[in-house]
């Protein structure tokens, strides 16, 4: 049996590149004839290309976007992905004196800290590096490697009860009222008041969870970190979104049967929504004779969905407030306060994914038993 050597000596702390256009060679020329020689061989490539591989990985792994850089940890700014977005097109970024443009440009912490960056004309400031030690089993103390970090941000989340009217959006061209602005003017996001000694606390910039039309008013969610906000408004996750809607118009149990089951409206496919009667005391739908309150459920979050199913049916949404997100419930928040809760995490939240209808004995919910039910017929009695 032969055993191929390779012509260098190799150390554990070095080792040559080998491609597998190498590897191929070796075996065409019939170097590679024993099993144990094709073992060696790939072996050794694959050690040399996963040691480079891991370098590239943990390389890139260490930069950072260029924009999230000015979101998420720039003190002196408040403003969103999209915003930043613009002013790197628009080439008012620039990085030690050039300009960048490309909104995917990454960048390690060190090129960040040692250069100067620029948003606007203005120089944007950044937290202190924090720096985190690793060694692997084995290696001496003085092979300890110290990699710089960015500070980590713990998330928040407020609940605010939005009023009708306010459009959910930082700026109006418009000049409509902004639901962002006024929680910002409001003080809600603020940093907190640094004690003495210490370092201020980076500006927050708040992260709507989801949208509502400017009619719709009720729970809304805000957050200072967009992944999070991203994740909660994913479809996958599914999860449930809870109204109380008064529609003005006449209910009957096939309108409720096409809500329950879904409608496709102009080509777009609505899927079906949990939807019961609100009674009152008296076990009666609440609202009167010409007005219906509902309570709705549904797991997407398409634009106007359920105006726009209610309208397909016949009834006309004359006010919708949504009453909780998730495990997130509005209860007896005020209409337009907003206050800081603790932040539920998606894997532990209940209230997600698929519907359960809850219909109820011969295909009837409560509440709907009178619905079906004709009015007694007149008869014409002759007296003699």
């Amino acid at each position: 049996m032969r055993i191929i050597k390779p012509p260098w000596n190799i150390s554990r702390m070095s080792r040559p590149f080998i491609s597998p256009a190498s590897i191929s060679h070796l075996y065409n020329n019939n170097l590679g004839s024993s099993n144990l020689a094709q073992t060696s061989c790939l072996q050794l490539a694959a050690s040399s290309l996963s040691t480079t591989s891991k370098a590239k990985i943990q390389e890139e792994e260490s930069k950072i976007k260029l924009v999230k850089l000015i979101t998420t940890h720039g003190r002196n700014f408040q403003m969103s992905r999209r915003s930043a977005e613009a002013l790197m097109e628009a080439g008012q970024v620039s990085l030690s004196g050039t300009i960048v443009t490309d909104k995917s440009y990454k960048l390690s912490l060190d090129d960040a800290f040692k250069g100067s960056i620029h948003v606007a004309g203005r120089k944007l400031l950044l937290p202190e590096l924090q720096r985190s030690s690793s060694q692997k089993k084995g290696d001496e103390a003085s092979n300890v490697v110290t990699r710089p970090s960015l500070p980590t941000i713990p998330t928040r989340v407020w609940i605010a009860n939005k009023l009708a009217g306010e459009l959910v959006s930082e700026h109006d061209p418009e000049g409509r009222p902004s639901f962002l602005d006024r929680l910002s003017r409001g003080g809600v996001g603020k940093p907190k008041r640094r004690k003495q000694g210490k370092a201020k606390s980076p500006a927050i910039h708040l992260k709507p969870i989801g949208r509502l039309d400017m009619m719709t008013e009720g729970l809304m969610l805000v957050t200072n970190d967009g992944i999070y906000a991203r994740d909660m408004e994913l479809p996958i996750h599914a999860l449930h979104r809870t109204y109380r809607a008064r529609v003005h118009g006449r209910v009957t149990p096939g309108k409720l049967h096409a809500l329950r089951n879904g409608l496709d409206i102009d080509g777009t496919y609505y899927k079906g929504m949990k939807v019961n009667i609100e009674l009152n005391k008296g076990r009666r739908a609440k609202g009167g004779n010409t007005n219906t309150w509902f309570i709705i459920t549904c797991t997407q979050g398409k634009n106007r969905q359920i105006r726009r199913m209610l309208d397909h049916v016949g009834l006309k949404v004359t006010r919708l407030i949504r009453i909780s997100f998730g495990d997130y419930d509005l209860n007896t928040i005020p209409s337009g306060l907003a206050i800081e809760v603790p932040v539920k995490r998606l894997e532990t939240q209940k209230r997600k994914g698929e519907l359960k209808m809850g219909i109820h004995k011969k295909g009837k919910s409560r509440g709907e038993e009178n619905l079906s039910v004709d009015r007694a017929t007149v008869e014409w009695v002759r007296h003699v």
